[in-house]
């Protein structure tokens, strides 16, 4: 015989009937974290080496949602927990875009620290540094312009739409930075070699110098003993 405590223990069991007539709102959930949401979170993972903690919290509460959608006894809940599922699957998506465009962001800003000594404009038959700077300043305006819409009275549909293109500027930064990486690190072995070349010849424009120094010193000693013998 069980127990009150068993029973309280046991799952509940779930009615995948509940999701019939809703196949057209869960293909769009399932086709968002798919073609969406899960590259994304690759791309910060990858960069970042960690997963974003914003995204996850999102998915965790439209998964919740849609779990209690299967446990529903009554059809207009369901609906209204897919509802909400699909709400935390377009936030999980514009959080997404968040994370992934301050992962393009800090590749930027390494990328500019990493060779802050070294003249870029040679690169590209001198096209690369304008190129980068107008992908800079439009991918900072993208993001500014979402932040203002997110501040505002908006829509789920409009803060994604924001979020989305200021990623896209910054994907374009990202692969502007990434397409030109063997080029600049060509002119930034070159610039190394010639200083190395330049530090030699001062070192050896001292060591001559040091040379002609002692010659004289000597010289002026020997100058000197000739006129005490």
């Amino acid at each position: 015989m069980s127990t009150a405590t068993e029973s309280s223990n046991q799952t509940a069991a779930v009615n995948a009937e509940n999701w019939r007539g809703h196949e057209e709102q869960l293909n769009q959930m399932f086709s968002l974290y798919h073609e969406t949401v899960n590259p994304l979170i690759s791309v910060y993972n990858a960069l970042e080496g960690k997963f974003p903690v914003g995204v996850m919290n999102e998915l965790r509460a439209a998964f919740s949602h849609m779990t209690q959608s299967l446990l529903e006894e009554d059809s207009g809940e369901v609906g209204r927990h897919l509802d909400r599922a699909r709400r935390h699957v377009k936030r999980s998506a514009v959080d997404a875009y968040k994370y992934a465009a301050q992962a393009y962001s800090r590749v930027y800003g390494d990328f500019r620290e990493s060779y802050r000594n070294v003249d870029l404009s040679s690169v590209d038959n001198f096209q690369f540094l304008p190129r980068l700077t107008r992908l800079k300043t439009r991918a900072g305006q993208l993001i500014h312009e979402a932040k203002m819409v997110e501040s505002g009275v908006h829509t789920d549909d409009e803060m994604y739409d924001a979020y989305e293109a200021a990623f896209n500027g910054y994907a374009e930064l990202y692969e502007c930075i990434v397409g030109a990486l063997d080029a600049v690190e060509t002119v930034s072995l070159k610039a190394a070699e010639d200083e190395a070349a330049r530090e030699k010849n001062r070192r050896t424009d001292r060591l001559i110098g040091i040379a002609g120094f002692l010659v004289g010193v000597a010289g002026v000693a020997v100058g000197i003993v000739g006129l005490m013998a």
